[in-house]
């Protein structure tokens, strides 16, 4: 129905624990935790009524999604929903039915594309 993205937010900085313990089976020094907060203008001319809201990560190249994240909560096309949201009326729940998930290892229909990224520095 819509979409945007978070302004000035760079995720290649948030790395993962360092320091495997195959003792304890952690990190000795722990992930950080980050958060990222964005505010968003929806268009005025989408619909009153409940949407599912939902995050992905894009390849910057095509602008696709290309991640999954390590969670249940999937779409096919690499977008993970994280609630109902509702626009000009409020949602019922904003809890999501497991039942509406879709298998994330069965989905193949992630792949990456050379954008206008790419293609603009080609001829340079």
């Amino acid at each position: 129905m819509w979409k945007d993205t978070f302004k000035d937010l760079d995720i290649r900085t948030w790395l993962p624990g360092d320091q495997w313990n195959k003792q304890t089976q952690r990190y000795d020094v722990e992930a950080k935790t980050y958060e990222a907060r964005g505010v968003f203008a929806v268009p005025s001319s989408l619909p009153q009524g409940e949407y599912t809201l939902a995050l992905a990560i894009l390849d910057p190249a095509s602008m696709l999604p290309s991640v999954r994240f390590a969670i249940e909560n999937y779409f096919t096309g690499g977008r993970h929903p994280i609630g109902r949201i509702g626009v000009g009326k409020a949602p019922l729940s904003a809890e999501l039915a497991p039942a509406s998930f879709d298998d994330l290892a069965r989905d193949r229909t992630l792949h990456y594309e050379l954008g206008s990224l790419a293609q603009g520095s080609a001829g340079s």
